[in-house]
């Protein structure tokens, strides 16, 4: 209950995120901004033992990460919801003091003021000679060589009398790559400050071991990481794929506070689950927009011309962004569910592909006039070199050979040939319809994608035919109940332009069970009708 107040940033701009992970932690509810957790306790939490816990768990999380808790009994949420938003706002306005601001100021990696690093840099310089000359010739040349690859400054030179180059914020879009994983292509916030030599890049990173079970239900391990952009773009330059660069159009105080907002959230590595259908915000696109929305200052992002496709149906949607990769944009269908009949906000369907569109046709619009988003035109960072080859066993090719084999297979059975070969056959498409059904099932109930309130394909994929046939395999009637099965598979193909999800290549696998159910209709009524002749001649 609590969520429909705090959500969509209604109070006051505060962006807050539910079951936020941080360390071996699940925050009830997170700001970011402010570094303050919400916490809402049941009677659980009065229980002897567990208040003591809950004021080890506040110690650590003040101490370790600087993040404050506040707790309310759930009574307080439907009694007295106020007293929570109350709360928040105090808690906030005592955050913009300026004592906390300069604190907060101070961190790892946020530059600090141009007056203030002539010093620091000279220091650095001098180490760095020194270390040069402690190494051999094969290490120094080791760093002249990466020294050619640095990826050069978007805005070199000295700083500006109005200082607006000691901060450049851009945003970082790569090309989509042959991993399934990164299918639709990645995305990052670039922050540089040439003065202070830092040149960082923050984004979400998926966890590297994740599981293709993780994957599916979209609860594949994530964090957010803040690395230098040199080591960031290593992955990219070995894989040959294209990374453009483009600038953000932010103010200098702007650009300080995405820089300070980003340090905040990024370097204590902040643990998501990474949803690849692009529904909410836990995506790496999602994120980039996040950030810059929490860095303006009495401004406001509106949207010149919505890109055609993000107004366009979620299957449409989805479709268009999975295109260079049949078997991805198979999977991202087939568990999509309902949701490809809806249309979602724009905030919800943030991809590398979509984001620099939306930006070219928006504008920041504030107390000092409206500008546009971005600065000029993309820069490359890295070319891209290898395209990836369509892959030519498409699902609608190993389908539709699927369905032609069903056809073969069925002709045999009708001309009493190949039993055996039926038989398996018909096993092995059965195991494929559990293993289908299992899987639609467990995303429904278990998984965090989208679609997990209804799924169409759980009409012809559910584990009822299974059922059935443990419980009446052996009643002479059971062949009607594929005749039964075959209309309600010839229904669901009809049915096809009805839904967004319907297609192609998912009504040939029930265009092939319908084929073999049939089949076994057939031949299961003339076994019968040969045993009630063979009686009545007896």
């Amino acid at each position: 209950m609590l969520w429909n107040w705090l959500k969509k940033d209604q109070v006051e701009g505060l962006r807050f995120r539910r079951q936020y992970s941080v360390d071996s932690f699940i925050l009830d509810f997170y700001c970011p901004k402010l570094r303050l957790c919400i916490e809402l306790d049941g009677d659980y939490h009065f229980h002897v033992e567990q208040p003591v816990k809950d004021a080890e768990r506040d110690e650590l999380l003040e101490r370790k990460y600087g993040i404050h808790t506040l707790r309310f009994e759930n009574k307080i949420v439907i009694n007295q919801p106020h007293t929570i938003i109350d709360a928040i706002l105090s808690f906030a306005e005592s955050k913009t003091s300026s004592a906390s601001r300069e604190v907060a100021m101070d961190s790892a990696i946020l530059p600090p003021t141009p007056s203030t690093l002539e010093g620091e840099v000279r220091g650095r310089s001098v180490c760095a000679l020194l270390i040069m000359l402690m190494v051999g010739f094969v290490l120094a040349t080791s760093v002249a060589v990466h020294a050619q690859d640095k990826i050069p400054w978007t805005h070199g030179g000295p700083l500006l009398p109005d200082s607006s180059n000691f901060v450049t914020a851009s945003l970082l879009v790569i090309e989509p790559g042959p991993k399934t994983v990164s299918a639709m292509g990645h995305s990052a916030i670039r922050l540089e400050c040439p003065v202070h030599n830092l040149d960082y890049c923050f984004t979400l990173e998926n966890n590297p071991e994740y599981s293709t079970l993780s994957f599916i239900l979209g609860k594949t391990p994530a964090h957010d990481i803040a690395v230098p952009t040199n080591e960031f773009l290593k992955e990219f330059v070995t894989d040959k794929r294209r990374v453009l660069q483009y600038e953000l159009n932010l103010t200098l105080h702007e650009k300080q506070e995405l820089w300070r907002t980003a340090d905040i959230e990024f370097t204590n590595e902040g643990h998501r689950l990474f949803n690849y259908s692009y529904d909410g915000t836990d995506n790496c696109t999602s994120i980039c927009l996040e950030l810059i929305e929490q860095a303006l200052i009495d401004e406001k992002i509106v949207v010149d011309k919505m890109p055609a496709i993000l107004t366009m149906n979620n299957g449409t949607y989805f479709r268009n962004m999975s295109r260079r990769s049949p078997w991805v944009q198979f999977l991202l269908i087939t568990l999509a569910g309902k949701a490809c009949d809806e249309t979602w906000d724009m905030r919800n369907r943030m991809a590398p592909e979509v984001i620099i569109p939306l930006f070219a046709n928006s504008h920041f619009d504030g107390q000092q006039g409206a500008r546009p988003m971005l600065k000029g035109e993309g820069k490359v960072l890295v070319r891209g070199g290898v395209q990836i080859a369509p892959n030519p066993i498409t699902p609608v090719w190993v389908f539709g050979g699927l369905l032609v084999l069903a056809l073969i297979i069925s002709l045999l059975q009708y001309f009493h040939v190949g039993k055996k070969l039926v038989r398996l056959f018909d096993i092995g498409l059965f195991i494929f319809q559990l293993l289908i059904a299992s899987l639609l099932l467990t995303t429904s109930c278990y998984g965090s994608i989208v679609g997990t309130h209804w799924n169409w394909y759980l009409i012809p994929f559910n584990p009822l035919p299974l059922i059935i046939w443990l419980i009446w395999r052996k009643h002479k009637g059971f062949f009607k109940v594929y005749l039964f099965y075959t209309m309600v598979l010839i229904l669901f193909i009809i049915a096809t332009p009805l839904s967004e999800q319907l297609d192609l290549p998912h009504q040939l696998i029930t265009a092939t069970l319908a084929v073999r159910c049939l089949f076994n209709y057939i031949d299961g009524k003339r076994n019968a009708t040969t045993v009630a002749t063979t009686k009545t001649k007896k």
